[in-house]
């Protein structure tokens, strides 16, 4: 009797067993920080489990297709807003799998379609819309590849950075990773992930001149309003998450729109909720002083005066 685990054979009976179930993945579960697969990336994007059906078929020709809304509206994915788009899996050029839509999602029962099926590709035209609406988000891993990672960050965003990035940012963005401007948003998400790797934790940057002071990111909003971050928070090492500590709050210049900005802590969740703020994504990391001299000039000379007071005060003394 073939094994649904006997991964050179599948058929429709197989794949719906190997992937319908939460069991069959290597996910870290965290209530706080969002549950992860083993690679990293957050289990509640459609693209991320088509890439794990891709990961665990490496002697099958699987790859990973999708489509914005706009380009191909006339489909129950699109008319019920599954998302911006929708992502799922291609097997051997017959089988559909879509573990999303029932285990995370919950909006479909059945996550693998027969497309040499009648009833089944009828129901695929009704739910996906039309095979030449789809693009190719991922190309097939050869067998010769598959021992390598994944370069998953290009058609998503990469967990870590998913607390720093609004709720419709994020969905944005996941459009931008499918749509033209692709090389663009992967190469961003890319860059960001190591900006924010390598931030400074909280009182990092404790002691160093403005000059010195390295600002990572930078959020706009709405009335002027701008924040520029220098710090992350390292979180509490007994709620951190799988791939690191929930990004609750960072450090750096505040802005609410009255053009005072000042130093102090900044919560995250609370700046992007409800898209008050959005992540600059064509900011480059510079120092504190150069900030200062490009949106604040005025704060410039008012601390460079107060520098030269305080200099005469002492030499007067």
């Amino acid at each position: 009797m073939e094994s649904i685990m006997d991964k050179k054979v599948v058929n429709k009976e197989i794949l719906e067993a190997r992937f319908g179930n939460d069991d069959n993945y290597d996910i870290e579960f965290d209530e706080n920080y969002g549950s992860t697969f083993s690679d990293g990336t957050s289990v509640v994007f459609c693209t991320s489990f088509a890439i794990q059906v891709q990961r665990l078929l490496p002697d099958h020709h699987v790859i990973v297709v999708g489509f914005n809304n706009e380009d191909n509206n006339d489909c129950d994915a699109a008319r019920e807003k599954w998302g911006d788009g929708h992502d799922f899996a291609i097997v051997d050029d017959r089988y559909l799998v879509d573990p999303w839509a029932r285990l995370v999602a919950g909006v479909r029962d059945q996550i693998v379609y027969d497309l040499e099926d009648a009833g089944d590709l009828s129901l695929v035209k009704k739910i996906y819309g039309l095979r030449k609406n789809w693009k190719t988000v991922r190309e097939a891993i050869s067998s010769v590849t598959i021992t390598k990672k994944p370069d998953i960050h290009s058609v998503i965003v990469p967990a870590k950075l998913v607390p720093w990035i609004g709720d419709m940012q994020l969905l944005a963005t996941e459009k931008g990773l499918r749509g033209d401007d692709h090389l663009f948003f992967a190469g961003k998400m890319r860059e960001l992930a190591d900006i924010v790797d390598n931030m400074p934790v909280t009182c990092g940057t404790d002691g160093l001149s403005d000059e010195q002071t390295l600002v990572s990111l930078r959020y706009f909003g709405k009335n002027g309003a701008q924040w520029f971050i220098v710090e992350k928070d390292p979180g509490d090492p007994e709620m951190d998450g799988p791939t690191g500590p929930r990004q609750l709050q960072a450090y750096g210049l505040a802005d609410l729109g009255m053009g005072f900005p000042e130093m102090g802590y900044i919560n995250i969740e609370e700046i992007t909720k409800n898209t008050i703020a959005e992540l600059d994504y064509h900011f480059h990391p510079t120092n504190l002083l150069e900030v200062k001299k490009t949106y604040y000039p005025d704060l410039v000379r008012d601390e460079a005066e107060k520098h030269a007071d305080e200099e005469y005060l002492r030499n007067s003394n």
